[in-house]
């Protein structure tokens, strides 16, 4: 198995050719997500027992890593 490298937000990564089959995606399938997706972290919210307090999830992709919210924005 080769890797190929692409660019990605300003910044190239080397991904394995297994995952090009996911170029065209219509639906996010639990198969999907395993591929792409390494971990979630989800944190406690500022302030406890609030539905408007804010919360920070952290979606660590394979290959990719973590992506800053201002790397998304």
């Amino acid at each position: 198995m080769s890797d190929i490298t692409v660019k990605f937000i300003d910044k190239e990564y080397s991904i394995p050719t297994d995952v090009i089959t996911y170029t065209d995606l219509r639906e996010l399938t639990p198969e999907v997500l395993r591929t792409f997706i390494e971990r979630i972290i989800i944190h406690e919210r500022t302030a406890k027992h609030s539905k408007t307090a804010s919360q920070q999830i952290d979606i660590y992709f394979r290959y990719i890593g973590k992506l800053a919210p201002e790397q998304v924005a």
